[in-house]
């Protein structure tokens, strides 16, 4: 998994300030100091359609051997992503896909959104 910008596999909220402005570095404040809700991605696109079904304005692919010598290549094929009922699905791979042993996805919204304060929460199953 990946958590640049923002990553959440079955529904995920974000509290707090969006960082519009390169230069505004103070954490966020409202008059009555809750925080406020900015964003969140439910994953309701329509079911069974293809990896682009995560909102292209929020959602990027990384691809190839992103970092940290692992062994996955990211790919942007719907078999390593797409959206079932409701859920963002990630999947690992070993199938040995255009000469990669393994791959996956990574999804990001790293260039789309930007929070620079703020509380985030998301559910997730993470098979180990």
């Amino acid at each position: 998994m990946t958590n640049k910008g923002g990553y959440f596999d079955t529904g995920g909220h974000i509290e707090g300030d969006r960082d519009e402005g390169c230069c505004d570095r103070s954490p966020p404040s409202n008059d009555d100091g809750a925080w406020r809700f900015v964003w969140s991605d439910e994953f309701d696109g329509l079911e069974g359609s293809d990896a682009t079904a995560l909102d292209s304005n929020t959602w990027e692919y990384e691809t190839g051997y992103v970092r940290n010598n692992e062994a996955q290549y990211y790919s942007t094929r719907i078999e390593n992503s797409y959206i079932s009922n409701g859920i963002a699905i990630i999947e690992a791979r070993h199938d040995n896909w255009n000469g990669h042993t393994y791959t996956s996805a990574s999804r990001t919204t790293l260039g789309k959104k930007s929070f620079l304060y703020g509380r985030f929460s998301l559910r997730a199953k993470i098979d180990t």
